[in-house]
């Protein structure tokens, strides 16, 4: 896998997406822990930027990892025809910053307001050269988030829109959720073309399915961002047709 010129390849990598969901044995292995993060300390410096806002362009020179402290941000990626696709977002605790020949491969945009921990690349190798542990953490992240592409890729290739859809809630919920809970209240900080954008649809499609899921009294949006689970057993049945990937379960997050 390539990476930063120069770098361990395993630092361009360094990202856990959002459809990766958790860990199947309820712990998060893809996020640093506080420990890991008390030794990153030293090489980090605070950011703050606005909604809208870009932490870093496709094709720039990859110069920095960035830890989100707090916020949403988001992975877009141009194809080919021009045309936009979102990879991932990322929340708190996760960390982006892909890149591949010492460039980034997406743009990274602010959905809300966000607080990052910006650490430069050349710093970053060298703390990993000493610390084993802490080296062997980011390469778990680099397997993890190959396997968060393959499910990606696999949900994009479900006919359903309804099925993708409710996956995405579904994902978002366990994201937001404390440990082994399931709420009922989801936030949507991203919009509704965000959504269609990471899923493959349009947003009037994503609109459509929104308003048949709440016709159903499957769901209910009392806003724009908000989603309240009101019928579990149908949403859950919805959200698992075409269940799981024929694939072997594994713990090997796109990217940012």
């Amino acid at each position: 896998m390539p990476g930063h010129r120069g770098a361990s390849p395993r630092l361009a990598i360094a990202a856990r997406p959002f459809l990766s969901g958790p860990a199947t044995d309820g712990a998060r292995r893809d996020l640093l822990t506080a420990q890991e993060r008390e030794r990153l300390a030293p090489i980090a410096s605070l950011v703050r930027i606005e909604r809208g806002a870009i932490l870093f362009r496709q094709g720039a020179e990859a110069t920095a990892i960035y830890d989100i402290a707090g916020g949403v941000l988001k992975s877009v990626t141009l194809r080919p025809d021009g045309t936009r696709a979102i990879l991932g977002f990322f929340f708190p605790q996760d960390i982006v910053g892909l890149a591949e020949d010492g460039r980034y491969v997406s743009t990274v945009q602010a959905v809300s307001s966000a607080v990052l921990y910006r650490m430069p690349l050349p710093a970053l190798e060298r703390l990993l050269r000493r610390d084993s542990e802490l080296d062997h953490q980011f390469l778990m992240k680099a397997c993890h988030e190959l396997r968060a592409a393959q499910l990606h890729v696999l949900t994009l290739g479900i006919a359903r829109a309804d099925i993708r859809l409710a996956r995405f809630l579904d994902l978002m919920r366990q994201i937001q959720a404390p440990e082994g809970a399931r709420l009922a209240f989801i936030d949507l900080p991203m919009s509704r073309a965000d959504i269609g954008e990471y899923l493959g649809l349009t947003p009037e499609t994503v609109s459509r399915v929104f308003a048949r899921l709440q016709r159903a009294q499957i769901i209910a949006c009392p806003d724009p961002h908000h989603v309240r689970i009101v019928d579990e057993a149908r949403f859950h049945a919805i959200a698992q047709e075409e269940a799981r990937p024929r694939v072997p379960p594994s713990r090997l997050s796109a990217a940012g």
